[in-house]
C-alpha cells in the first residue's frame, strides 16, 4: 500500500530472565523465563518452555524476521497482520501479510548490550560498563543536546521517526515514526512477568 508507511521503527524480541538458586553453584544465578517478540503495532509473549519458542543451542531464541518489512515472528511463514480497504469500512479489502523464511542467520547474542531498568522512576543504567544510552529519552519532542545532531544515535527518540502526514480517506501518507522501547512497555509488561 502506499498508505501508512513510517519512516524508522522499534521491532524488538526481549528475554525475560528470572532469577533461581543453583543448588549446584550454590549461588542465584538468572535464566530466561519469557521471550516477547514484536511485530507492527503489537507482539507476542510466550514462556521460554513453551514447544512453540525454536532455540539455538538450548540458549537462545529463534526469531524470524519478516521480508521487506520489520515484524518479528516465531515460526516462518505467513503471518496476517492486518487488513487494507480500498474504501474504509466498505473495501474490497486485502489482508496485510508478513511471509518469514530461514534467511541469513543473525547471531544477535554477540550484538548484545546489556542494561538494566528501574520502572519506578522510569530510567535506567548499563550493565558491564556499558552508558545508558541518550535515545532511551521518553522526551520524544525535544531535541535535546545529545551530541551531533546529524547522528541518529545521539538524539532523542523522535529523530528515528517522522510525524503523521497526508490524511486521504482517514488513512495517512506517513504515520508517525516509533516511539522506542520504554514506551512500548517492554521494560515493564505485564506479560513479560
Amino acid at each position: 500500500t502506499t498508505f501508512g508507511h513510517h519512516v524508522g521503527d522499534w521491532e524488538y524480541v526481549a528475554v525475560r530472565l528470572g532469577h533461581y538458586y543453583d543448588e549446584v553453584l550454590l549461588r542465584w544465578t538468572a535464566k530466561p523465563i519469557k521471550v516477547y517478540v514484536s511485530a507492527h503495532s503489537f507482539g507476542g509473549a510466550y514462556g521460554w518452555d513453551d514447544d512453540r519458542v525454536q532455540k539455538a543451542m538450548d540458549t537462545h531464541p529463534v526469531v524470524y524476521s519478516a521480508w521487506g518489512s520489520h515484524g518479528h515472528w516465531i515460526d516462518a511463514g505467513g503471518h496476517v497482520y492486518d487488513e487494507v480497504c480500498f474504501i474504509p469500512g466498505i473495501g474490497p479489502c486485502d489482508d496485510l501479510v508478513d511471509e518469514c523464511g530461514e534467511g541469513t542467520a543473525w547471531d544477535t547474542w554477540n550484538k548484545m548490550v546489556p542494561f538494566e531498568f528501574d520502572p519506578v522512576t522510569r530510567s535506567g543504567r548499563g550493565l558491564q560498563g556499558n552508558a545508558w544510552p541518550t535515545w532511551m529519552s521518553e522526551a520524544f519532542t525535544e531535541p535535546g543536546d545529545f551530541g551531533d545532531p546529524s547522528d541518529p544515535s545521539c538524539g532523542a527518540i523522535y529523530r528515528w521517526g517522522n510525524p503523521e502526514w497526508g490524511s486521504v480517506f482517514g488513512y495517512y501518507r506517513l504515520v508517525d515514526g516509533p516511539t522506542g522501547p520504554i514506551s512500548k512497555g517492554v521494560m515493564t509488561s505485564e506479560t513479560l512477568q
